[in-house]
């Protein structure tokens, strides 16, 4: 499980998260962890990539590669 928080940037920001292990797929969830809230996520490997607006708090489940 990641959480993140935005800056305060003013405009929409594409992030990239890189992690020790292959991704095979990347969820977005609600502020509690309980519904899948649509986002549009590019997974590559141990990379995921997608974009934001300011002041957003972002939960991703990532689920790891068999």
């Amino acid at each position: 499980m990641v959480r993140l928080t935005s800056q305060a940037l003013e405009h929409r920001t594409l992030f990239m998260l890189a992690v020790s292990f292959r991704v095979a797929e990347a969820v977005s969830l609600d502020i509690l962890e309980e519904e899948v809230v649509p986002r549009q996520i590019e997974v590559n490997g141990n990379t995921v990539r997608f974009s934001y607006r300011p002041r957003e708090i972002i939960t991703l489940l990532l689920r790891p590669s068999r």
